[in-house]
């Protein structure tokens, strides 16, 4: 996820091609998004919320980041590649995901990891961290 919206940054294009790289680039991301977003809704947050005393609060701040993510997907699809708006909503979506990833980092696996007391846990983990 890191690398596609590294791959987002930088000045903006100019002329119809680097218009459309960014585009496709863009397109990119929000599938992938879209795909984690499902995994991680279906199999972690579950785990998370039964494996932690403190799961239920951090699932349910991350299914509400899931929320505003989508809302900021939808307006970077609704608009068009090139525009102010289109690069408004990519900038928000990228600091979106950024501190959705710090927030999972940082605070969720860190527990995750200290908690998970089983090795077929500690697989399903290590596979959903990929």
């Amino acid at each position: 996820m890191l690398r596609l919206l590294d791959g987002l940054d930088g000045p903006l294009p100019s002329g119809a091609s680097a218009v459309e790289e960014r585009r496709t680039r863009a397109v990119a991301l929000l599938v992938a998004e879209s795909r984690h977003q499902s995994v991680e809704e279906d199999a972690f947050w579950p785990i998370v919320r039964t494996a932690l005393d403190c799961g239920g609060r951090l699932a349910d701040r991350a299914l509400a980041d899931h929320v505003e993510n989508r809302r900021l997907m939808r307006a970077v699809e609704d608009s068009e590649a090139g525009s102010a708006e289109f690069e408004e909503a990519l900038c928000a979506l990228s600091t979106a995901l950024r501190e959705h990833l710090v927030f999972e980092l940082q605070e969720v696996w860190p527990q995750l990891w200290t908690a998970a007391p089983s090795q077929p846990l500690r697989d399903l983990l290590e596979h959903l961290e990929r």
